[in-house]
């Protein structure tokens, strides 16, 4: 997965591409054609779970297993 998609800065794309009614793979300049389309489909995924009303869940970084391990309990 493109470390971009996990994050949640890739809203601010799908934001921008609905608003310049383009893909998002344009404005962050993927040229191969299956990346692009790869890159599309999972912006129209997170796009589609927010229009359900679902929060889209991003990966979290920990700095140590310490770290993850409090976000279980």
């Amino acid at each position: 997965m493109n470390p971009f998609v996990g994050s949640s800065r890739v809203l601010e794309i799908i934001n921008i591409a609905q608003m310049y009614k383009c893909r998002p793979s344009a404005l962050v300049g993927l040229e191969e054609p299956y990346e692009a389309f790869c890159f599309d489909e999972a912006c129209a995924f997170i796009f589609a779970q927010m229009d359900k009303g679902e929060q889209p869940r991003f990966k979290k970084k920990y700095k140590s297993f310490k770290d993850m391990y409090k976000g279980l309990e």
